[in-house]
């Protein structure tokens, strides 16, 4: 089973460097891309069931909130 959550930026060069973190592998194996006018990012990664806890959404949620984003709606 797959999981997307989107992240909107101020503009779309911290998107475009939020995507960037993100395909370097600073957030385990996720998927991303440019949406919404290249102002936010949605990312898609795959919910592994392991007896519990994926720190991959807080993961990514410090690091958009570090970058200035924050989690939207997927569109």
């Amino acid at each position: 089973m797959n999981a997307q959550i989107a992240y909107g930026f101020d503009n779309s060069q911290i998107a475009s460097r939020f995507l960037n973190r993100l395909k370097s592998g600073d957030v385990g194996r996720v998927k991303a891309r440019l949406c919404l006018g290249a102002r936010a990012v949605l990312v898609t990664y795959s919910l592994v069931e392991n007896d519990g806890f994926s720190s991959v959404c807080a993961d990514l949620d410090d690091l958009a909130a570090s970058m200035g984003g924050a989690e939207i709606p997927v569109p």
